[in-house]
């Protein structure tokens, strides 16, 4: 019975250790590029007209794409809960490594 209780703890902490860490790497990859994700909330029409101006947004997910055979480009992508002043909802932001380019797509 105890050795069952020791597997069920260390199975909580490592759970609680990757969680932690999982949520340290999320805010990373955001901190490297918070300034122009601002920027693009600020300036982008296309988003403003569909939710209107953006009051607040969260992180929900970030991540890093190093490219492959059919899209050579490097980018950092992030999904975001949006509340505008029209309508709330998702969307994925990728931010290109030459930090000029940026691609939004609407998930919800």
């Amino acid at each position: 019975m105890k050795f069952n209780i020791k597997k069920i703890l260390t199975f909580l902490v490592l759970a609680i250790c990757l969680a932690y860490f999982s949520n340290y790497m999320t805010n990373r990859d955001f901190k490297k590029n918070e300034k122009n994700i601002v920027q693009i909330f600020q300036q982008d029409t296309e988003l403003h007209e569909k939710y209107g101006t953006i009051e607040n947004y969260r992180l929900r997910k970030s991540s890093w794409y190093s490219g492959d055979s059919q899209e050579h480009t490097p980018y950092y992508y992030y999904h975001f809960y949006i509340k505008g002043n029209l309508k709330d909802g998702v969307i994925e932001l990728k931010i290109y490594e030459n930090q000029e380019k940026y691609a939004i797509k609407y998930i919800q």
